[in-house]
């Protein structure tokens, strides 16, 4: 095999005794699945016995190297059609040996799906390398969990079983999803209340820590209030005392005239009458009012005739007696003013 290598597009001259091999450097593509290149699903088994038929796409490319080249047609093939069948032989024999250590749970489950996929196609990659073939992309599309009877026909009752737990979970996924939106929520009203409460007790202590001092300011300030009125009392009660020792005293007598005559002096009186009571054990005080005997002296001398008789009124609403005629004559109300026996002043 020469190693000369011949680029698309390039002028070649090729005798009779040479052979030209030629291969499609550009990205291909192999796939299994309805609808795909090869139209049955890959079959494998689950770890726990379960049939997988697997829909798989693999897109590959090979090397453009002369060394690569001439490896893949010394050992592996000379045209496209068998690069494909190695591809094919590969992919289905590392896809049966690793989703073999799946069980029918962990297909389900999305994270030993994929750890599971991503080892399945270094392995590929890995062994494709060694014919000058390197994978592009590996996609395990769908799988479904399905066998063939003996009849031909497809037995998929259990995957059947298994959207329905799938959709089941999805449900379940989402009514979690829905609670756990209105935990958020609750949660958030809850603390929204919490810092209203809070904020209201916050008000409520300062409201009584303002209550208390303001009480304890007047509790104080009535405290001092009650010492004065105390003292104030004690210091009254203690002049009144002094008042009666000295009135005791040998000069109460002359502490008792001054203070009658203040009292005198501070109401303004007219006239007075003092003298002392029987054998001078007491002081005797009468006050006589000059504007009120005026007074009576003025009704007297207008009720009496020119005569000195009383006149005669026909009013009954002062006192009247009857005379020795049958007349009434009225009395003049005249107040009388008794006048002591020793000194006066007016």
């Amino acid at each position: 095999v020469s190693s000369r290598l011949m680029h698309p597009g390039q002028m070649v001259v090729v005798m009779p005794w040479d052979t030209v091999y030629r291969f499609t450097t550009s990205v291909q593509e192999v796939s299994w699945g309805p609808g795909r290149l090869h139209p049955d699903y890959i079959s494998t088994r689950a770890r726990d016995g379960n049939e997988v038929a697997v829909s798989v796409t693999v897109r590959y490319q090979l090397a453009t190297e002369v060394e690569a080249l001439q490896n893949m047609v010394e050992n592996v093939s000379t045209n496209d059609a068998g690069v494909q069948d190695i591809v094919g032989v590969v992919v289905r024999a590392d896809i049966r040996h690793y989703l073999n250590e799946l069980s029918t749970a962990e297909f389900i489950k999305p994270e030993e799906k994929v750890k599971t996929i991503d080892r399945t196609k270094a392995a590929i990659q890995s062994r494709l390398e060694k014919y000058g073939i390197k994978v592009v992309s590996f996609n395990l599309e769908t799988y479904k969990f399905e066998r063939i009877r003996p009849d031909g026909s497809v037995d998929d009752s259990y995957q059947d079983k298994l959207d329905d737990i799938n959709r089941m979970r999805e449900e379940t996924n989402l009514e979690r999803a829905r609670i756990a939106t209105i935990v958020e929520q609750k949660k958030r009203r809850y603390n929204e209340v919490q810092a209203q409460v809070n904020r209201v007790v916050q008000e409520a202590e300062g409201s009584k820590q303002q209550a208390k001092l303001r009480g304890d300011s007047y509790l104080v300030a009535k405290k001092n209030e009650a010492e004065q009125i105390l003292g104030s009392g004690k210091a009254e009660v203690a002049g009144t005392v002094e008042r009666i020792n000295a009135l005791d005293g040998p000069g109460g007598k002359a502490i008792l005239k001054l203070d009658i005559a203040r009292q005198l002096q501070r109401n303004q009186a007219k006239f007075f009458v003092l003298n002392e009571g029987s054998q001078g054990q007491g002081l005797s005080v009468r006050r006589t009012d000059t504007n009120e005997i005026l007074r009576q002296l003025g009704i007297q001398d207008a009720t009496s005739e020119p005569g000195g008789n009383p006149k005669k009124f026909e009013s009954r609403s002062k006192s009247s007696r009857t005379n020795e005629q049958g007349s009434e004559t009225i009395e003049p109300e005249v107040s009388s003013v008794s006048q002591a026996s020793g000194q006066h002043g007016q």
